[in-house]
């Protein structure tokens, strides 16, 4: 009888350490696929915008006397 227990223990800890190893590879084919895509993107999309000049005071009567 112990040595049906170890031998079923035994099939157990396989089956369990199988669906292990399983797991940790589908994680790492996922992670792989997930950082292509990551790393290859297919377009940029940017928008700049200068805002250095934004915030300037303007002499009012300068501006005035090119407007005239």
């Amino acid at each position: 009888m112990a040595l049906y227990a170890m031998m079923m223990t035994t099939m157990v800890i396989i089956m369990i350490m199988t669906v292990v190893v399983v797991v940790v590879v589908v994680v790492v084919v996922v992670v792989a696929a997930a950082a292509e895509i990551v790393l290859i993107p297919m377009y940029v999309r940017c928008l700049l915008v200068d805002f250095s000049k934004a915030f300037g005071v303007v002499n009012r009567q300068i501006s005035l006397d090119k407007l005239t």
